[in-house]
């Protein structure tokens, strides 16, 4: 629960965040970091903001560093997933495996036609005959 300040000079109720809370201004960087997709160094700046007797005398340039790292990370592990994904998807079809490689998007908005153009069924049963779907 935030505790409530009466500035007598100007008779405004200031509401000051505690140590587990994050403040107004803290959540418009915060929303501002989601709209750049940058959700991992978000997460992180949260997480800073919430626990910050976590890092104690840990510089500006410390705490940026440790959200840039997040970031990187969350990157680089979906780049190796997707690499990944790619190369077990071109052994399969190699081998004559029916592959077919989209994103999750792709597939439910391809489903949402078919639906809307009543080939649903159709579409599902070209969907069955895949045997490695990669999303």
């Amino acid at each position: 629960m935030p505790s409530i300040k009466i500035v007598p000079s100007m008779a405004l109720l200031e509401v000051l965040p505690t140590t587990n809370e994050v403040n107004i201004c803290n959540l418009s960087v915060i929303d501002k970091l989601h709209d750049m997709r940058l959700s991992a160094m978000s997460d992180a700046f949260e997480c800073q903001c919430r626990d910050s007797d976590t890092y104690p005398g840990l510089s500006f340039e410390g705490c940026f560093g440790m959200l840039v790292d997040r970031e990187w990370d969350k990157r680089k592990g979906i780049k190796l997933q997707r690499y990944i994904a790619c190369a077990l998807g071109s052994v399969a079809y190699r081998n004559f495996i029916k592959v077919l490689l989209c994103t999750s998007a792709d597939l439910l908005n391809g489903l949402v036609v078919a639906y809307g153009d009543g080939m649903l069924k159709k579409v599902i049963k070209a969907y069955q005959k895949i045997n490695f779907l990669i999303l």
